[in-house]
């Protein structure tokens, strides 16, 4: 079968008897999970953007197509989206999660189908989804700074760079906020929305004059 409407494929009734194959093989698909897209992410940002036409731009990034039921999923429902090197997973539950739809992989298509009770939450939404954050604190000349510490902001967790500046701060939330102090510089906050690597440049903390005291 040819892909329909570019690189996204609509299921129709007429292919019952090939929606029923892929219905009983989903318990399968949905527990083991044989194929995991792994690396597999997604770059895009658009406003009213046409289900079909996004899943055009899924195709060209991963080489991955959908395989669904206009009547289940309309090709031509308006989206808005934002995605930043998001997890094919993570994009799949976002558009799907809330309309109580599902997914499995079979070789190069995600086939999308209703969720059966029992069946599990795939993904992450991407809002509520952990990411390890690597990154390098130097001082404004690019100087690394080594013992900063970068604090996940209400919490105790966190790290210490080492001596080329550098650390990583593993399974947190995106739009965490990260607190970098270091002894003699002025501490600074940052919220984390993806995982790319951090540069974080602190400057000389700001004293007031030398105090002198006299005794007479």
């Amino acid at each position: 079968m040819k892909p329909y409407d570019h690189q996204s494929l609509r299921l129709s009734y007429k292919f019952f008897f090939f929606s029923i194959f892929l219905v009983g093989s989903l318990s399968t698909g949905l527990k083991a999970q044989q194929y995991q897209p792994v690396g597999k992410r997604i770059t895009f940002a658009g406003k009213n953007v046409r289900l079909a036409d996004f899943f055009n731009v899924v195709w060209d990034q991963t080489r991955m197509q959908a395989f669904y039921n206009d009547e289940q999923l309309s090709s031509n429902e308006r989206i808005t989206v934002n995605f930043k090197r998001e997890p094919l997973d993570n994009v799949l539950a976002f558009l799907l999660r809330k309309k109580k739809l599902t997914w499995y992989y079979r070789e190069e298509t995600f086939v999308i189908l209703p969720k059966k009770p029992g069946d599990p939450d795939l993904g992450e939404m991407p809002d509520e989804a952990h990411i390890d954050v690597p990154g390098q604190v130097t001082d404004k000349n690019g100087a690394p700074l080594q013992n900063a510490s970068v604090i996940v902001k209400g919490s105790r967790k966190g790290a210490y760079t080492n001596e080329t500046g550098k650390f990583l701060i593993n399974h947190i939330r995106k739009k965490t906020v990260l607190a970098i102090s270091c002894i003699g510089y002025s501490p600074k906050t940052i919220q984390v929305f993806d995982d790319d690597t951090l540069k974080v440049q602190l400057s000389p903390a700001v004293t007031g004059l030398d105090e002198v005291l006299i005794i007479a």
